[in-house]
């Protein structure tokens, strides 16, 4: 239905399409990586005619990736659509206090490639259930701490990429990971103890 053959590697994005969830970085990211073998789905509402999607489509066509993306719209699917990826990505600008996109993907058993600051820090393993990006900072220039860059991402994403069998691997510590600390249950009874030892110390 997505329309890519079963031997190209399918990476997907789920989120609403709005400015701070990253959309931009991750195409401009992708037009750094175009060398390799992949397509990339996006999953997530957004008025077709609202000018930030026309802008996203603008500039997709700009990089000259048109071809290689897939927009799915507002999706019921979502695990579904996650069970088909081989890697999935968070790419908000803004700290999400939670982030539940990664999480959703690493329990279907897809590692992330995420922006390194909110909820991310916490849910996604470097190197072990996805990869981190982190922001950069230069004294002095246009880039300024806390901005990620294209090429930052687009690192990652090759890495990702280049070895089948690890991600795969990362996959599976991925579910694992999701399964040990991050379940509805264990988050609610860890949530509940800090109440309890907060009240305790009164």
């Amino acid at each position: 239905e997505i329309g890519v053959e079963e031997d190209i590697p399918l990476i997907v994005m789920v989120g609403r399409l709005t400015r701070w969830k990253g959309h931009e970085l991750l195409l401009n990211a992708l037009a750094h990586v175009k060398d390799l073998r992949w397509v990339m789905a996006f999953a997530g509402g957004g008025d077709a005619r609202d000018p930030y999607v026309l802008e996203l489509g603008r500039l997709a066509a700009a990089l000259g990736l048109s071809e290689r993306i897939r927009w799915l719209g507002s999706r019921q699917d979502v695990p579904r659509i996650l069970s088909a990826a081989d890697l999935a990505v968070s790419a908000s600008i803004k700290a999400e206090a939670f982030g539940r996109v990664a999480v959703e993907a690493m329990a279907m058993g897809v590692p992330v490639v995420a922006t390194a600051l909110g909820g991310s820090l916490e849910t996604v393993v470097d190197g072990k259930t996805g990869w981190l990006v982190k922001p950069g900072y230069k004294v002095g220039s246009a880039l300024h701490f806390g901005e990620f860059t294209p090429q930052a991402m687009a690192e990652k994403i090759r890495e990702a990429l280049r070895n089948p069998k690890r991600l795969a691997t990362m996959g599976q510590a991925a579910r694992k990971h999701v399964l040990q600390d991050f379940t509805v249950e264990q988050c609610c009874s860890q949530e509940l103890l800090a109440y309890k030892r907060v009240l305790g110390t009164r």
